[in-house]
């Protein structure tokens, strides 16, 4: 008898569901045990290798495949049930006849309704014919149910079947890539699934706004959660190699402030989003391996391994359960760290220091820390501490506590000094670096060659005394420009960070007839003559910086000279707390040293919109050095002042400076020599 149409529907939708189980099932299992071969074309051979045995080899065999057999179907040879099939029948009703049948539109199949023996057009060219192997009249109810069952059910099975061969296999990844490299990402192989997770070969972007590039990046979302909670769920995200260009000044502090600011901040009050928001996501896991940020193909940075785990953003909140990292010489841990507007906490932060990325060490320190950085400083709690405790610090209401406990010098620290064990009590009030270094108070002890120096009453100097000699010790901070720059130099020691000096007198006999004789008599209470050479090269760096005391002239055209960076990168406010923290009232200067620090000086306040304090500090550069660019100084301030006639007055003076010497033009700006011109050339 031959098959009804709904049966033979209902088979062929069990046939294509299990057959996409199977075929799913298998890539799955490749995909797991042989990563490295997951591609779309080995995908169709596997499809192809399992629509053999599953369509072709039963049909030729017993003319039934699994849905048949469920639904009592057969395919026969036109001549007769009796007759066997032949391979080609088999092959050419299984592959190349359904293929045909699906192409327009699936008319193929629909041709069976428009003919008494519902046959397809893979069946006319088979010739072939599907036959129930059950009389309608001879069927139990229990078969009618069960074939009734079978083929309501294989409709929305076979609609469940489509979708997870769309999420668990590399069918859409096409489109998916297409999309993505619209956005001017460049994306390599893609591999994998929605679902089960991509894998993509390279992501690369290279164009004015961002240049980076990515190597070997498994991704994976939790589907689900994005329908179900509306939250972008990252399972896993992973990279093994990447290179980021940055800006030249980039650090570890820029990631520190862009964590701050990933929860909005309030504006004077008002409410204002001033930071930025990811919406509701959430992320798993993210691994990072071997990342290099890059300035110009120059490696700034090198990241050797970031993970995280159990982030979370919602509400421009940022929550992260676990982060870590690690570079050349330093490690870090932090658990539970929030950042929220404007705030970020962090229940506890441990690593270690080496000399690798601190080359002023001498050993690996270990470090700790926990509290809050608040919008202000009184929001603001840390403490912490170092090398075994042997360094607590604390911050607290505006207030900075330091305290080293016997911390071992000339152990932890590179220094060609004969420094050894530092007891130390900092303290400082202030709001900002500038003001914490106005009020800092230190208390501090210190073993120099054997000798303990404590304190006197005045805590201006650290005394030693013998029965016979009194010494005295004095460490201070050296004023650097840059601490970042000299910290993080290959060749740095304690040494570049203080200055040092020693006094001593003999309370019996005559005085010290030189520094080589005292740091003799102190250290080894002999003179320099008698010394071992290894004694005596012991001595030889404290001995010159004895001799030799800092130059002030070439501090101040140091700061001259960092504050006209910052005046060029447009960092005005820098450059004039840099240069309103130097006093030279009391340094003898050449008049050209002194003009240049008045005129980097006076353009940092004309920036910083305060023309009073340029316009004197032009009159001071002018008196210095007759310089023409003070005088256009002169001018600018007193136009912003609105003092037309001292303006007109000092454009008078440039413009009769250059009729006697034109060469000196080129100390001008640009602006003014062009108005210049103009002027002269309207009269």
């Amino acid at each position: 008898m031959r098959a009804s149409i709904s049966s033979r529907f209902s088979a062929m939708n069990l046939d294509m569901i299990i057959f996409g189980l199977l075929w799913q099932s298998m890539n799955m299992l490749i995909a797991k045990i042989f990563p490295e071969i997951r591609a779309p074309l080995n995908s169709l051979l596997l499809g192809s290798l399992t629509a053999f045995f599953y369509f072709i080899y039963p049909t030729k065999k017993t003319g039934q495949t699994v849905g048949k057999r469920l639904l009592s179907l057969k395919v026969v040879p036109v001549a007769g049930s009796q007759v066997a099939l032949t391979w080609s029948q088999a092959i050419l009703r299984e592959s190349g006849g359904k293929l045909l049948g699906c192409l327009p539109l699936g008319l193929g199949y629909i041709w069976a309704y428009t003919n008494s023996e519902h046959k397809a057009w893979h069946d006319y060219l088979s010739k072939t014919q599907v036959i129930s192997l059950i009389w309608e009249e001879e069927k139990t109810l229990l078969q009618k149910l069960q074939h009734i069952m079978l083929g309501i059910l294989s409709i929305p099975l076979g609609v469940a079947l489509i979708l997870g061969i769309f999420l668990y296999t590399s069918l859409p990844l096409d489109s998916i890539k297409e999309k993505i490299e619209v956005s001017g990402i460049q994306v390599g192989h893609l591999s994998g699934s929605l679902a089960g997770g991509l894998h993509f070969s390279e992501i690369k972007r290279q164009d004015k706004d961002q240049s980076f590039y990515l190597n070997s990046i498994d991704v994976k979302c939790n589907l689900s959660a994005l329908v179900y909670d509306r939250v972008f769920f990252i399972e896993k995200l992973t990279a093994e190699e990447g290179h980021i260009e940055v800006p030249e000044n980039f650090s570890w502090a820029t990631i520190f402030v862009n964590l701050i600011s990933l929860g909005p901040t309030r504006d004077q009050g008002q409410d204002s989003d001033l930071g930025i928001s990811l919406g509701n996501f959430k992320m798993g896991k993210l691994h990072f391996k071997n990342i290099f940020f890059e300035h110009n193909k120059k490696v700034i940075l090198q990241l050797q391994e970031f993970a995280l785990k159990n982030l979370e953003m919602a509400d421009k909140e940022l929550f992260i359960n676990e982060a870590q990292f690690q570079t050349g010489g330093l490690t870090m841990k932090a658990q539970d760290f929030k950042s929220s507007f404007g705030r970020l906490e962090v229940a506890a932060v441990t690593g270690g220091l080496g000399s690798e990325f601190l080359p002023i060490l001498k050993v690996p320190v270990d470090f700790h820390l926990k509290g809050v950085v608040g919008k202000t400083p009184k929001g603001t709690k840390i403490e912490g501490g170092m090398t075994l405790d042997k360094i607590k610090f604390t911050y607290e209401n505006e207030s900075l506590t330091v305290n080293v406990d016997k911390l071992l010098l000339n152990e932890m620290f590179k220094t060609a000094l004969p420094l050894e064990e530092l007891n130390l009590k900092l303290t400082a009030q202030g709001e900002d670096l500038l003001k914490l270094q106005s009020s800092l108070n230190v208390e501090y002890g210190i073993k120099v060659c054997g000798n303990e120096f404590q304190p006197t009453q005045e805590k201006e100097l650290l005394v030693f005394a013998r029965t016979d000699r009194q010494f005295s010790f004095k460490m201070t901070p050296k004023p650097v420009m840059d601490l970042g720059k000299v910290i993080f130099a290959k060749e740095s020691t304690l040494d570049d960070l203080f200055f040092y000096e020693v006094h001593g007198r003999k309370q019996i006999g005559s005085d010290f007839i030189s520094p080589q004789e005292m740091l003799a008599d102190l250290c080894y209470q002999q003179t320099f003559a008698r010394l071992q050479p290894s004694q005596a090269e012991a001595l030889k760096p404290l001995v010159k910086v004895l001799e030799t005391p800092p130059s002030s002239v070439e501090l101040i055209q140091e700061v001259t000279r960092e504050a006209q960076n910052f005046l060029r990168l447009g960092k005005y406010t820098e450059a004039k707390s840099l240069l309103e923290a130097i006093q030279i009232s009391s340094t003898p200067l050449s008049a050209v040293v002194l003009g240049a620090f008045y005129n980097v000086k006076a353009w940092a306040y004309l920036k910083s919109g305060d023309p009073q304090e340029a316009s004197q500090a032009f009159e001071m550069a002018f008196a210095a050095r007759k310089d023409i660019s003070d005088a256009e100084g002169m001018w600018r301030a007193n136009e912003a002042l609105k003092k037309d006639q001292e303006a007109l007055k000092w454009l008078d003076y440039i413009k009769m400076t250059l009729q006697t010497n034109p060469e000196l033009s080129g100390h001008l700006t640009p602006n003014l020599k062009k108005k210049i011109v103009e002027e002269t050339s309207s009269h």
